[in-house]
């Protein structure tokens, strides 16, 4: 029997409401807790959980544990229906913390921004 097809936007829906009740069950400020959908395209979604900065202790503890644990149940929950999933976390009043490797820009001396491997090239001398 197979299940019924989902759309993209209604797994992150699902997934968002989810999380937000995971998360309200562990954390002090509950009623600080939220989980927005950023972007959903044809297969990739992009979630942003925004919780009270003391809870961020709570789900960067123990070496980043709890945050590890919802972020695979999401995973599992996306891959279950052909989505890819990025989850995002912020700190109410803060930029969110990208899940994303660090970009390749640097800021020269001169002010001027430019990537990193140019940037390596000129001091060089190449």
């Amino acid at each position: 029997m197979s299940a019924a097809v989902k759309s993209p936007q209604a797994v992150a829906a699902q997934i968002s409401l989810a999380a937000t009740e995971i998360v309200r069950s562990i954390v002090d400020h509950p009623s600080q807790v939220a989980v927005e959908v950023l972007e959903v395209n044809h297969a990739r979604a992009t979630l942003l959980l925004k919780v009270h900065p003391e809870d961020m202790e709570t789900l960067l503890a123990h070496e980043g544990r709890i945050l590890r644990a919802l972020r695979t149940f999401a995973y599992a929950v996306s891959a279950r229906n052909n989505l890819a999933l990025q989850l995002q976390l912020e700190a109410t009043g803060s930029p969110p913390v990208s899940t994303l490797p660090p970009t390749l820009e640097t800021s020269s001396p001169e002010g001027q921004s430019q990537r990193s491997d140019e940037a390596d090239e000129s001091q060089s001398g190449i």
